[in-house]
């Protein structure tokens, strides 16, 4: 019976050596430990911890031999799906920076007020009281 060892096995499994020990150290994975103190991983055992996804590393060899060009009707849907959301974003956005400007101006417009108000305030200045608070005015 072949053993492999820990980076045979790595590459088998399509994972780095690191997580093929991560998983041995969990109990995720059973291995044996040779007379040198190397690792030893039964195949079988590697199948069953990971088992081999044909499926999706077909899918992601096809990814990468598709010209950049090609795009399938799904993903065409997805990109007008979300053209048309960052359209209705953006609208969104432009009308509140519309509804902004017009509360600047009122905000600048009730300052103005106010700086007026002040202005005639101080030109006129508090009331005049009598020098002797205690006596009578005629």
């Amino acid at each position: 019976m072949a053993f492999l060892g820990l980076r045979e096995a790595a590459e088998q499994a399509g994972m780095s050596k690191t997580s093929v020990f991560r998983a041995i150290k969990s109990g995720r994975l059973s291995a044996t430990r040779d007379d040198n103190g190397g690792i030893r991983i039964d195949p079988a055992e590697l199948a069953r911890a990971f088992p081999p996804k044909p499926f999706q590393q077909e899918r992601s060899r096809r990814a990468f031999q598709e010209p950049e060009g090609t795009v399938d009707g799904m993903a065409e849907r997805e990109r007008n799906a979300t053209v048309a959301a960052l359209e209705t974003e953006v609208r969104l956005l432009r009308q509140m920076l519309d509804d902004m400007k017009a509360e600047r101006g009122d905000l600048k417009a009730d300052r103005d007020r106010w700086a007026e108000q002040a202005q005639r305030l101080a030109l006129t200045g508090p009331p005049k009281r009598p020098w002797w608070p205690w006596r009578r005015s005629a």
